[in-house]
């Protein structure tokens, strides 16, 4: 219900907001779009997507640019189609380009794909690069919370999908980090 409140909210927000503050409004409505999608409510991330798609500032700033591709990657991991969103956001996984999570979401998509090295190799990177998620700019700051919070899961996923590639020691290793971040 809260995120329904808060993304029916943007079309507003978007039609009163100056280029400064609209390109901010581009990103929250896009994350919203991300949430909308994650959760099972792909019809809500489609109207984000869609309220968003023919505005300037989308293509103008890179992280606007980027988030799109995400929701429209999370869309089709939804739908069953990870090779979609692998090729939607493969060009964005290179130095200087994409957001930390575009390889959280290019994670998921291999995982979903069976491509279990790939995923782990992504999953090592977010793990690796957990100050990128503390100081990445977004969106004033808008995804730093998630971005840490996916930080943290990154090794989670690393401890199971080094299982899954046959890795033990990592798994092993990677099992008891996550214990000690996350005790019971």
């Amino acid at each position: 219900a809260d995120l329904k409140a808060f993304a029916d909210q943007q079309p507003a927000r978007l039609a009163k907001a100056d280029n400064l503050a609209r390109r901010h409004v581009v990103f929250h409505a896009l994350a919203a779009g991300w949430m909308a999608a994650h959760t099972g409510q792909p019809a809500l991330a489609r109207e984000m997507l869609a309220l968003t798609r023919d505005d300037p500032l989308l293509a103008n700033y890179p992280a606007n640019a980027a988030m799109a591709r995400i929701v429209q990657a999370e869309l089709a991991i939804q739908d069953g189609n990870p090779k979609e969103a692998i090729a939607l956001l493969t060009p964005d996984d290179a130095p200087e380009r994409g957001l930390y999570q575009t390889r959280v979401s290019l994670m998921r998509a291999h995982e979903a794909a069976g491509h279990f090295p790939e995923a782990l190799a992504l999953a090592e990177w977010l793990v690796a690069r957990r100050g990128l998620a503390f100081s990445e700019s977004n969106s004033q700051s808008t995804w730093q919370l998630v971005n840490v919070l996916q930080s943290n899961l990154a090794i989670d996923s690393a401890a199971r999908l080094a299982q899954k590639t046959g890795e033990a020691t990592l798994a092993d290793t990677r099992r008891k980090e996550f214990e000690a971040a996350w005790p019971d």
